[in-house]
């Protein structure tokens, strides 16, 4: 058997079963992550060079995209912005398909001029279980609003 320099993306199971390219130490590096902060998109990229043999940007970059599109897809992950204008995390209006897709194009951008991804570019992303508690410690912290389940309406 020759030995060859070409490197192998390996397939794995998601939890849904569908074959997905997410290594599983990526995978639970990435969940393990955002279950202490929120995480920018370039660290998924850090976490492609950690957990993989991979080394050139453009298929850093890409693994790094097929990553978090297989996480976004199956719900694990919610992508996002972070800043002034959302007070914190602000989950996209949009679905997991539009969302991918918006993440797509903005990664291609980058493979089209060779920019590299810098903190905040692209996207930022969260889990939907801290987004639900503080959602749910939001609407505590206001007493005058009626849970969202409530037959009371505001106004």
């Amino acid at each position: 058997m020759q030995a060859t320099n070409e490197k192998r993306v390996k397939i794995h199971f998601n939890a849904k079963g569908r074959d997905c390219p997410v290594d599983p130490d990526l995978r639970e590096h990435a969940i393990e992550a955002m279950n202490y902060d929120y995480v920018y998109f370039a660290e998924f990229e850090g976490m492609v060079l950690a957990e993989t043999a991979l080394r050139g940007h453009d298929e850093v970059l890409r693994t790094a995209f097929e990553a978090a599109k297989e996480l976004i897809l199956e719900g694990t992950i919610v992508p996002g912005d972070l800043g002034w204008r959302t007070d914190g995390f602000g989950p996209w209006p949009l679905t997991p398909e539009e969302s991918v897709a918006r993440i797509e194009r903005e990664v291609a951008e980058h493979l089209r001029t060779g920019e590299r991804i810098h903190m905040g570019d692209i996207c930022w992303f969260d889990l939907p279980a801290r987004i639900t508690e503080r959602e749910a410690a939001k609407r505590a912290a206001a007493p005058d609003s009626p849970a969202p389940d409530s037959p009371v309406k505001d106004g």
